[in-house]
This record gives C-alpha cells, sequence and structure tokens, in this order.
C-alpha cells in the first residue's frame, strides 16, 4: 500500500488492463517530431514504478545529436542492446517529461522544457517558468502500441505523438532495458592512514540502500592508490582545489557518466563531520554537486552531546557512523536537503539522530534507519535527471519551486497562525534587519563614509533576526550562514526590467549551525556576507541604486515551511577615474575573486592576478587595498598544501592602509588572523610580537568603534577580545 505522503507528492494512477505489460524499471525513448515548422529528434529514458495497481511514470529527454550537431538515427540500437540504464551529455539535456492521465493506451505526459541559458547568454539554468513562478509545461500523448516485430523477451512499444489538440505531431519507440531507474559511479578516495567507509558498518551496502529506491551504483575505492596527506585539518581552499584536480582528470571519462567524489580526509578546519561542494554560484569552477568530504578523525565531543562509550572517539572509530555520514554527504550530492523533522533517517543531521534515543529506543549509531524520507525517495525516483545528476541544478536552487515540478502543487502562503512549533508566537513578532555596512572608521579616529560604495568593491552586509519585546520564543534556525541552506539572497538594480539576481551557498555540511533554536526577545540571531558575483557574473555591475533582499526560508520541526525577508538599498558610485573603471572591470568579470573570498588558496591565479594588480596600483592601490585586503591576508595566512602561511604578508595586509573595510564576520577572520600568527614560532621576536600589538590595537579599536556604529554586537566584541586581548594588555 502506497503511503499517503508519496501520493500527495507525485501522481499514481490506477493501471488498466491495456498497460499491463508496461512492466517496472527503465526504458529508452526515442521521439522523432516531425512538422512542417520544426523538426526535432529527442532521445531518452522513462522510468516506470508499479506499487499494486497503481503506476507512476517520470522521464528526461536529451536532444539526439552527434558532436557535429546532425541528428542520431532512432531508435538507437546501442542504447538498446547494452540493457542497462541509458546516460546521455549533461550539455543535450532538453525537458523533463511525467504522465499525468492514462486512457485505456494513451498515456498523457506534461512536457517541462529545461533552459540552460537565458536570452542573453547567460547560464540559467532552470525550467521554463509562468508568472506564478511554478515550472510551465506542454502537453504530449504517446499511444501505446505494443512493438509486435520485436524479437526481445523485454516489453516494446512504438506509436504515433499526439499534442493536446490529438494531432499526430511525431513517432515514438520504447524499448525495456533495465529493472534500474538510474545508475551511477561513486569515486572514493582516501588519505593515506585514513579509514575509508566501511561496507561492513552495516548488514546493508551501498548497492543495497540505493537498489530500494532504483539506482544503481558503481563504487571505486582504490586502497593502493591513497593521497599524501597535507596537515591535520584541510581548508576548504584545499578542498576547493582538490575538488578541480579530480574533476580535470574525469574529463577523458565519457561525458555522459555520472560520477560523483567523495574524499576522506582527517579533519576541517571549521570542525564538520561532512562537508559538500555544489555549484549554484558559479559555474566556471566545473563544480556541480560533484564531490564532498568526510571527516574521519573528527572527535565527538561529550561537550556537544555525545554520550558515553561514543564521546572521545573519531567519526571513522564509528564505523556505522562514519558509513551514514558519507550516505549522507551523497544525498546532498544528488540535491537532498536536510530533513526538518527529528528522526533517524538518512537525511537527517548525525548530532539530531543522536538526540533521537531515549529509554524505549536503541542508542547512537544502533538507532540510524537506513532509509530515505518518503519525499526524498520520490525525489530521487522521479524528480527530472538535471536535478539530481552532478553537473545539473545547483544544490537547493529555488528548492521547492523545482520540487513543485513533480505535483504542480501551489507554493502555499506563509501564514502566521500561532502553532504548536512555535510556542504560541507568530512570525508576525519576528523581523529580519538588513543593513549595509555605510561607515567604517579610520586610523586618525575620523570616519570613511561608504553610503555610495566605490565602484568595482564587494558590498557587505549584515543580517539580525530579532523577536519582539514580549514575544513568546519561536522556533528558528541556529544561523543565517548561506552554508545552512535556508538563506537566499536577490540583487535588483533598480530601474531595469528582468528577475533579480540571486546568491546561495556553493557549500554545505553536517553540524549543529543547520539545525534550529528556540529564540527569545532576549537574544537576536546574525550573519554577515561579502556579495560580488553570483553564477551570471558580477551582482553589481555597473554603478547605479540596487535593492538587496535577503529571505530565510525553513521547514521548522513540525515540517510546516516559513519564510521571512528583509532589504536595503546599495548605491554604486560612478568611479573616480578611467584607470578605476577599467579596474573595476576587470575585478567583476572575473569570478575567481569571489572564490578567493570564499575559498581563498593559491589555484586560484586569475582571481588572485588581478587584486594584486588593484591593491598595488600607483593610484588606486590604497582604495582597491582598504577593501580587499581582509581576503588577501586570509590567503597569505592559510597552508595550501605544501605552501606554508606567510603570517608577514598577512599581517601587513592588516595594517597598510588608513582604513580597512570588514564586515562582522570578517572582524573575527582578522583577529584570529593575529592570533595565529602571534601563536607562530616565527613570531618570538620583539619586533614581531610589536606588530601583532599593533594589529590588536586597531582591530580592538575597530571593533568597538563598529559596535557604536550598530555594525557589530556584544558577542562579536568579546569573540574579538577573547582572541587579541592578551596582546593589548603588554603595551
Amino acid at each position: 500500500m502506497l503511503e499517503p505522503e508519496k501520493l500527495k507528492l507525485f501522481p499514481h494512477h490506477d493501471r488498466p488492463s491495456e498497460l499491463q505489460s508496461l512492466q517496472a524499471g527503465c526504458y529508452y525513448i526515442g521521439l522523432d517530431i516531425n512538422q512542417p515548422d520544426f523538426k526535432l529528434h529527442l532521445h531518452g529514458s522513462l522510468r516506470v514504478e508499479t506499487v499494486g495497481g497503481k503506476i507512476a511514470v517520470s522521464g528526461d529527454l536529451y536532444r539526439a545529436e552527434n558532436p557535429d550537431g546532425t541528428a542520431i538515427p532512432l531508435p538507437d540500437e546501442t542504447r538498446i542492446s547494452q540493457q542497462q540504464v541509458p546516460l546521455f551529455p549533461v550539455h543535450l539535456y532538453d525537458s523533463y517529461l511525467k504522465l499525468v492521465g492514462i486512457n485505456g493506451n494513451h498515456c498523457r505526459f506534461h512536457q517541462y522544457v529545461y533552459f540552460h541559458t537565458s536570452a542573453n547568454g547567460h547560464p540559467l539554468k532552470q525550467f521554463d517558468i509562468a508568472s506564478n513562478g511554478l515550472p510551465q509545461f506542454d502537453v504530449i500523448q504517446l499511444e501505446l502500441v505494443a512493438d509486435e516485430g520485436n524479437k526481445a523477451a523485454t516489453p516494446s512499444f512504438q506509436g504515433v505523438v499526439l499534442d493536446d489538440q490529438q494531432n499526430e505531431i511525431g513517432t515514438y519507440t520504447l524499448d525495456w532495458v533495465s529493472p534500474f531507474f538510474r545508475r551511477f559511479n561513486l569515486e572514493i578516495d582516501a588519505l593515506q592512514n585514513t579509514d575509508m567507509p566501511a561496507l561492513g558498518a552495516t548488514s546493508l551496502d551501498w548497492e543495497d540502500i540505493f537498489k530500494s529506491i532504483g539506482w544503481s551504483v558503481n563504487v571505486v575505492a582504490d586502497e593502493n592508490d591513497r593521497i599524501a596527506p597535507t596537515g591535520q585539518s584541510w581548508n576548504n581552499g584545499e578542498l576547493h582545489a582538490r575538488m578541480l584536480e579530480w574533476r580535470n582528470r574525469h574529463q577523458e571519462n565519457s561525458a555522459e557518466e555520472w560520477w560523483y567524489y567523495l574524499l576522506c580526509i582527517h579533519t576541517h578546519e571549521d570542525g564538520h563531520l561532512g562537508i559538500m561542494f555544489d555549484d549554484p554560484t558559479f559555474d566556471n569552477n566545473k563544480i556541480a554537486r560533484e564531490g564532498a568530504a568526510i571527516c574521519a578523525r573528527k572527535v565527538l565531543d561529550s561537550a556537544q552531546g555525545w554520550p558515553a562509550p561514543i564521546a572521545g572517539k573519531t567519526l571513522s572509530e564509528i564505523p556505522p557512523a562514519y558509513f551514514r555520514t558519507a550516505l549522507h554527504e551523497l544525498g546532498h550530492m544528488m540535491g537532498l536537503i536536510h530533513e526538518p523533522l527529528p528522526n533517524t533517517r538518512l537525511m537527517n543531521q548525525t548530532n539530531v539522530i543522536n538526540f533521537q534515543s531515549t529509554e524505549d529506543a536503541p542508542a547512537f549509531p544502533e538507532n540510524i534507519s537506513w532509509v530515505f524520507a518518503p519525499k526524498d525517495e520520490i525525489c530521487l525516483k522521479h524528480m527530472p535527471d538535471i536535478w539530481v545528476r552532478p553537473g545539473g541544478i545547483g544544490w537547493n536552487v529555488d528548492f521547492n519551486k523545482n520540487t513543485a515540478i513533480l505535483n504542480d502543487r501551489e507554493e502555499t502562503e506563509i501564514t502566521t497562525d500561532k502553532t504548536s512549533a512555535d510556542s504560541g508566537s507568530s512570525l508576525a513578532a519576528l523581523t529580519l534587519a538588513v543593513e549595509h555596512l555605510s561607515i567604517v572608521p579610520e586610523k586618525d579616529g575620523q570616519q570613511r563614509s561608504l553610503k555610495d560604495l566605490p565602484f568595482g568593491m564587494p558590498v557587505r552586509i549584515s543580517v539580525r533576526l530579532k523577536l519582539a519585546e514580549g514575544a513568546a520564543p519561536i522556533e528558528v534556525p541556529a544561523s543565517l550562514s548561506l552554508k545552512t541552506g535556508f538563506i537566499k539572497i536577490e540583487v535588483k538594480q533598480l530601474g531595469l526590467e528582468g528577475n533579480p539576481q540571486s546568491l546561495q551557498s556553493v557549500i554545505y555540511f553536517e553540524g549543529a549551525e543547520t539545525g534550529l533554536i528556540k529564540l527569545d526577545d532576549k537574544s537576536d540571531i546574525s550573519h554577515a556576507y561579502t556579495l560580488l558575483h553570483n553564477k551570471n557574473g558580477a551582482l553589481f555591475p555597473v554603478p547605479g541604486n540596487y535593492n538587496v533582499r535577503v529571505t530565510l526560508q525553513w521547514p521548522n520541526s513540525s515540517g510546516r515551511e516559513a519564510s521571512i525577508s528583509g532589504e536595503t538599498r546599495i548605491t554604486i558610485a560612478q568611479p573616480v577615474s578611467e584607470e578605476h573603471r577599467e579596474l573595476a572591470d576587470q575585478i567583476l568579470q572575473q569570478p575567481e575573486v569571489t572564490q578567493m573570498i570564499i575559498f581563498g588558496g593559491w589555484h586560484l591565479e586569475n582571481g588572485f592576478n588581478i587584486l594584486d594588480l588593484a591593491t598595488t596600483h600607483p593610484n588606486l592601490g590604497l582604495l582597491f587595498g582598504a577593501h580587499y585586503a581582509i581576503t588577501l591576508s586570509k590567503c597569505y595566512s592559510r597552508r595550501f598544501f605544501d605552501t606554508p602561511a606567510d603570517m608577514d604578508t598577512a599581517c601587513a595586509y592588516l595594517k597598510k592602509y588608513d582604513y580597512i573595510v570588514l564586515n562582522e564576520s570578517e572582524i573575527i577572520q582578522a583577529a584570529k588572523i593575529v592570533r595565529r600568527a602571534a601563536d607562530s614560532p616565527d613570531y618570538n621576536s620583539e619586533e614581531k610580537q610589536a606588530l601583532v600589538r599593533e594589529i590588536s590595537q586597531l582591530l580592538h579599536s575597530y571593533t568597538s568603534r563598529q559596535c557604536d556604529n550598530g555594525f557589530c554586537n556584544e558577542r562579536t566584541r568579546e569573540a574579538v577580545k577573547t582572541l587579541i586581548n592578551p596582546y593589548i594588555q603588554k603595551e
């Protein structure tokens, strides 16, 4: 019997007697559309799921073209003879099919056309969207007629393609090729002396878990091809570089194959259990939900709620937890997000599963449920290829609107009705304040106005979530970081037609910050962002006025969706000279600059070269340096594989300018750089300790004045004080 949730998420139909031979599995489909005004060759896969007397069908079509653009003859006998799920190059993806009605042997489909680029050539990567924000579709009908001439033992159909008015517009062929719906390859690499996820961690293995949702998996894990370690803890720059190197190695693989990459490292500098890299922001980095890392030597600390006998062990010392983390990150690579309801299934967070242990339930890790949620199962079976395959739609991009394609459901307006989940409070008592960093202190005690931001500089905004005084606590995300997946930022140039540019994270991780907390009226949650590029290029490409809108959307623990937005206006000033315009244009045309802001790392040579040119310019170096000093300082302060940190240069960037532009997050980053320098063995001379004290005093003054200006909260002041106070006291 079908679970009600699955019936709600995707249409399942009673199967008529005329279609009894349409057995479950994957079919290779070829369509030849032949009309006076256009001709179209398409082929792809059609997934047929049968449960009891009901049937659910979805499919994906690709343009049937050779590399030279000529049409591939249909039917494609090679695809049929392989007797496995057919795969196709992602750049030829054309449309998604969903069965919406059956009348005898007539099957009615919605066809959703996918656009790789916009009318002006920018990467678009979305299905055609109607004015209400939901995907638009065409209607085609297939008259399923068994192929009497088929000599194979498997089902085969052929017939005509009809439009919505019953006009014949082409022909099709349909041949059963596999009991699976989809197939993929998973490469697992590990550092030397680092465990790989153990198949013996549970009675199930990779094949068992994915077979239950109709996926065939080929795991490639070479124990003899280990990666040389690069220190105990990896940073995002190193992971990003490793992903690019792995992607380049796979260029020789067929563009049709689906490859996901799992890297087993020691630890991550931010303490994550696992971290997934994706591509909603940039297209040129060749990373699109293709890879993730899991942290074998991450210690499960008792201070974070891990009980005995787990507390004190590393993740890989608990094989079921380690294997589950690998499956969890792979789920993210396939487009899945964290489950909103606390439970023990694969897409819930490890720390959440730990807290589901009770007197009547097994303790972690025995309580792990090795299954996907009904919603996730439907997504993995029936969402479009472009949504689940590597290299397709970026993770968490318009998740609800893309998921709406499953059942054409309209998004429900968020209400402020009281529910048990928000303890009698309502979203009306919640505010999301968005503010642009418009004032920074100078060394001489003056204030520098950034109300009109110089052209070509990053836009720094802060967001603060606060509850009205006297309101009852309400359940909200623990963090407003882009990495949690709850935040979406939209930038719109005022006075211009068209949709706003959106921005979401290029990183997603498993950790406590992606959970929910109860916010009361005595506290707030804040975060700062540095905005420059998205997947289409520069967010602020020309001088003018812009509106920046931040939306926080999250599911609470009862599964109820909540959303709140705030916005601010930004003015980008005209350049002060033609040299300024030219340098700014070079920065805005180079997305590696934003990748440097996010990842750091010396593999981003184009980004570094343009920033080095701008910050050393004889006339404009001080202007650009004030805004990009922290970006370059972070790069120099981190080890990058075998290249050691250069703390002298990192510190020099923090003190060489009359003023420096830092948002709330960057202030703490700067304080951490100073602390690492002070703790470095190379900084034991009086001269270098004096430098540490000088920069510490500058940061202390900067933080205090920004708190007074309202651009920092007291938590930031205390965090900075904790990091640098010992060096201020030595003056």
